[in-house]
């Protein structure tokens, strides 16, 4: 695979074991993806095609779902002609700067990149509990943020959450890319990350409008007149959506988690009519 290299972090080493890797942005002719090398005595080679921005040929790696893996067996080259069919990605380097982002182009760069990013809250829900694999039962809170190009979910956990203001204008440091189906938003890391917010100026800019429909969380006080339906479903472990249950297992139609039936979250969506 002909690609440049981005944002090779130093060497860290793992909370589950000895070992000891880094983490690097691959930019190829596809949509950019993180990689993780677990070969630490690789990283100075590849600071140096990051630095220089001298495109590589990387061969026999791995590939998960998400991230690109990098072993001792992986060989990283010049490729075999000088120049590649696409340009070197100005875009991914500047995210790797700790300068801002601006909204719009989150989605041009790679799954799990931690950036920053300058925004004004729009619309912050309420408190939620969500079960994830890492950390058990988490407190976790969506907040739409915009800017002058874009707007986007921002998922707060644990600590982070009411921890910002309504329409007030934030930079947000160490703020972690994800994907999903529906495209891309902004998470909160670990607390090994380092996330900080900072209350700063606001745009000087004419900020983009907001979908109506992005605001799916409300709180209301009212009378229930009557149940109209309800059904039960089996919610994953992990992500909390929907699984399929097949024999004595149950797999997640969103992140393919394979688990027990009798450890899913048993939900009833109710339709109610209310006054």
């Amino acid at each position: 695979m002909d690609c440049y290299l981005h944002n090779v972090t130093t060497v860290e080493k793992a909370h589950s074991s000895n070992s000891k890797y880094f983490n690097c942005v691959v930019q190829s002719d596809k949509q950019p993806v993180r990689a993780v090398c677990y070969s630490p005595e690789k990283r100075a080679q590849m600071k140096a095609f990051e630095i220089t921005k001298s495109p590589v040929k990387i061969l026999n790696f791995k590939e998960t779902k998400d991230d690109l893996i990098i072993t001792k067996w992986t060989s990283i080259t010049p490729p075999e002609k000088e120049k590649i069919s696409f340009a070197y990605s100005d875009k991914l380097s500047a995210s790797s700067n700790g300068q801002p982002v601006v909204l719009s182009a989150v989605h041009n760069l790679a799954a799990e990149q931690l950036i920053a990013v300058k925004g004004e809250t729009t619309s912050i829900s309420g408190v939620k509990s969500a079960t994830t694999m890492f950390s058990g039962k988490t407190e976790k809170q969506d907040v739409i943020i915009r800017d002058t190009t874009a707007y986007m979910k921002l998922v707060l956990w644990g600590k982070y959450v009411n921890t910002l203001e309504l329409n007030n204008t934030y930079l947000f440091k160490n703020v972690r890319v994800k994907a999903a189906q529906s495209g891309h938003y902004l998470n909160t890391p670990p607390p090994s990350d380092a996330f900080v917010t900072t209350e700063c100026e606001k745009f000087t800019g004419p900020l983009v409008e907001v979908e109506k429909d992005v605001n799916t969380t409300s709180r209301i006080s009212a009378q229930i007149l009557g149940v109209q339906r309800s059904s039960k479903s089996l919610c994953c472990v992990s992500c909390n959506k929907t699984v399929d249950v097949l024999e004595n297992k149950a797999v997640c139609k969103s992140c393919s988690l394979t688990q027990l039936p009798i450890q899913c979250h048993v939900v009833w969506p109710v339709q109610l009519l209310v006054k």
